[in-house]
């Protein structure tokens, strides 16, 4: 895409109508309350942190309050037994999984699920998928990362069977020294990346952050639990951090005014 202008683009108003959990997440995903339409978020972790239970729970609770929208769970690293025992503990038994024939080229069959328009597809994982297609594929890895964000990106913005407007959620792992496992491109191309951490003082105390968003608030920490069959969020902790954020802002907003009285009275 060249020289452009705003008011010659065209997208359907749905683009801002997000997908809500009607939980505490959606005021995390944005400042519309919930997971906008057409975004990368990467959600990435070290092991056992909970990627998959959370993910996998964002999109049971997106379809349960949004029964007309389409889901899908895309599984790269379970088979139907792993997922068959996961479901009795978390589930899911109705939402759609795609798993990968390695008998043909995963990059087209990416391309013809994507086609299919989902309104919301969750990916585990990113680098496992990287992995199929590289070996599968033979390509390199770099040319594979860049070929599923392009392939994304085409179907976020609508070109798709029924121009929907696709958001994804890919969990992604950590490296031991906390850097996620990805390039820098990732970073570059995503929306969002909600990294999900042990807090630095209990191991076994769980939260997560955004660290990238361009639809909402950074760096708010949101504690987790992983119970027997769900999530359970600390909602009082969540609240004691939103305030905090929201008077250091006000910090912040008040030293600005105060310098920029101070150059007018003195022509700094």
């Amino acid at each position: 895409m060249g020289i452009f202008k705003i008011k010659d683009t065209t997208f359907y108003k749905t683009i801002q109508e997000p997908l809500r959990t009607h939980t505490v997440l959606d005021n995390l995903f944005s400042e519309k309350k919930g997971i906008m339409p057409a975004t990368i978020t990467m959600v990435p972790g070290k092991s056992g942190i909970g990627k998959t239970t959370l993910c996998i729970d964002i999109l049971k609770t997106v379809k349960i309050n949004n029964p007309d929208k389409k889901v899908l769970f895309m599984s790269v690293e379970m088979n139907e037994v792993h997922l068959f025992r996961y479901s009795k503990r978390l589930n899911f038994s109705d939402i759609p999984i795609f798993i990968f024939d390695v008998n043909k080229s995963i990059i087209e069959q990416l391309q013809d699920i994507f086609f299919e328009s989902f309104d919301l597809i969750l990916i585990d994982s990113f680098q496992q998928l990287v992995n199929l297609i590289s070996v599968y594929d033979k390509i390199s890895s770099r040319q594979a990362e860049t070929t599923i964000i392009k392939l994304m990106d085409t179907c976020r913005l609508g070109n798709n069977r029924y121009k929907t407007n696709t958001s994804f959620l890919c969990t992604m792992h950590m490296t031991k020294s906390g850097n996620f496992a990805g390039s820098a491109y990732i970073k570059y191309m995503v929306d969002a990346m909600l990294e999900l951490k042990k807090d630095e003082n209990d191991e076994f105390l769980k939260y997560m952050a955004f660290t990238k968003n361009r639809d909402g608030k950074t760096n708010i920490r949101l504690y987790y639990t992983i119970t027997q069959n769900s999530i359970e969020y600390n909602l009082s902790r969540y609240q004691t951090d939103l305030d905090t954020f929201h008077s250091i802002k006000q910090n912040e907003k008040y030293k600005e005014e105060n310098n920029s009285d101070f150059d007018k009275i003195f022509n700094v």
